[in-house]
Order: C-alpha cells, then structure tokens, then sequence
C-alpha cells in the first residue's frame, strides 16, 4: 500500500469554465438578486403591475449577463468551487432568502412570495452548480493523474435489498408524518403536531439518498483517489477517506468510518483480482468486512 499527497487547487489546469457552467452560474445570480432589486426598487416607490415587471426583467438579464461574465473572467472557478468544502453555500444562501422572505413583515405580499420562489429555484439552481462543479474537479485530478483502472459495479443483491428496505421503511415513515400534518389525519392534536411534516421532508430525502447508494456506477481509480461516476455526474473520494478494504463471498468492500461503506458486487466485475491489485496499491486490506 502506498500514500499520496493529492495536489493544491492551484497546481491543478486553470482553464476558464465552460458555456454550460457559466450559463447556470448566471441564473443562480439572476434568481438570487432580482427579489433583491425589487425591494430596492418598491422602497424607492416604484408601484404598479407594469413598472415592477420592467424592474423583474431588466435586473433579471443584467445579472444574468453579469454571473456569465464574472465567472468566465476567473480562471478555474468550476474547479476551485467543486474542490472547496463551501461549494454548497450558493444553495444555502438560496434557503436563507426563501426563508428570510417568509419572515419579512415589511415587504409587499407579491415581493415576498416571489422572493420566497425565487430563493427555492436559487437552492436549486445552487444546488446543481456545486454537482457540476464537483464533477468538472473529479474530471480534472483524473485527467492530471491517470487512471490505473476502471469497473463499473452496484451493491450485491442481498445488501442492496436491505437498503431498500431501509429506504422504504424511511419514505413510509415520511408519507405518514406529512400526511398526519398535511391531510388533518389527527385534528385533535392537530396545532402540536406541526413538526410532523418537517421531519417528513427530512426522512423523504434521506430514503431516496439510501437508494441512489446501491445503484450501478462507473468507478476509476487513481493515484489520487476513486471517482464515482453515476449518469455523468462525478464525485471525488480521496484514499484517506477509506480505512481499508476488504473482500466478503459477494463483494468488494471500500469502508469509510461513519459513512456507508462502498460495495462492488462480485457478480458485477468482470476481473475482482484487477480491482483488488489497485486497491491494494493504496489501502490497507482487513479481514472482516461490514455487513
């Protein structure tokens, strides 16, 4: 087994992000300041369906324009953010203005719902710019470091079952705690009972992320870490996020402390001694594997 150093952001190719990129860069600042332009622009009393639409439009597409520009302008920015541990703060910040716009009491009731929309879409459109960017930096230390091998594999069947199970067993779970809130399935309580559909919009989540574990990925491995490939969406997992690895009757095991462990179905490999060989070049082999 040996270690590697992984390299420095800056010692990564600092080419200028991509059309694509720079496009949904531009909406999430288009969604997240135009809510701001019109409060600017009702306290200075600017009033009317018609007027505030121009305001809509016009500070929609300047920021638009202004997002594309700003992260074309800066050399590696979708690699710099996706090797960052702060690439979700643009969905959060989208959060923070739903729920800042709900809070509000002193905005308009249009501005404040449109402020509240608008910071949905910028959670999502922020969402979806940390998942391009995560990608573009795996993309980028594989290209920098090569790949010692490539599989493509799911979790063996009796794993993957059990974490259907869970899965189902949490989505269940969810359906009954926003149905008991949403539908009024128990009145008598009914004003204590608010929290229900929270918890509902956690679990929900939570059981299609259980899912989206066991599917069948590409992976490739390389001096850098293992990258994982599902749909053309790529993450990065550094070797020293593995405490080892291990081989059970069904399956190859990466384990990571106090995450969910990832599985390689035997059945699924085409060579499971190949795999073995680059794993063992960077992690350490133990006896007995999670269950």
């Amino acid at each position: 087994m040996s270690r590697v150093v992984r390299p420095g952001v800056s010692a990564l190719p600092s080419s200028r992000p991509d059309l694509i990129f720079r496009i949904v860069a531009g909406c999430y600042v288009a969604t997240l300041a135009v809510p701001v332009g019109l409060v600017v622009a009702t306290e200075g009393g600017v009033t009317g369906a018609a007027p505030l639409y121009g305001v809509f439009l016009a500070s929609g597409s300047l920021c638009l324009l202004a997002g594309m520009w700003i992260a074309g302008r800066i050399d590696g920015a979708a690699v710099r953010l996706g090797a960052s541990r702060l690439r979700w703060l643009p969905a959060l910040l989208g959060v923070a203005l739903a729920l800042g716009s709900l809070a509000s009491s002193q905005w308009g009731g249009g501005v404040t719902w449109l402020g509240f929309f608008a910071g949905i879409v910028a959670a999502i459109v922020g969402f979806v710019l940390a998942v391009m960017a995560q990608s573009r930096y795996a993309q980028t230390l594989l290209d920098v470091a090569g790949i010692d091998a490539e599989w493509r594999a799911g979790w063996p069947d009796r794993a993957k079952r059990r974490l259907i199970a869970i899965a189902g067993l949490l989505a269940l779970l969810a359906l009954v705690s926003m149905g008991v809130e949403g539908l009024g399935l128990v009145t008598h309580h009914g004003d204590d009972l608010g929290w229900l559909w929270y918890v509902g919009q956690i679990l929900f989540p939570a059981s299609v992320g259980l899912v989206n574990y066991a599917q069948e990925r590409d992976f490739s491995a390389s001096a850098e870490g293992l990258v994982a490939d599902l749909n053309a969406i790529r993450r990065y997992y550094a070797w020293d996020e593995f405490s080892g690895y291990s081989r059970t009757g069904d399956a190859i095991v990466c384990h990571r402390p106090r995450r969910i462990d990832f599985r390689f179905a035997l059945a699924d490999l085409d060579d499971p001694e190949a795999v073995e060989v680059v794993l063992d070049r960077y992690l350490d082999r133990t006896e007995v594997a999670t269950v």
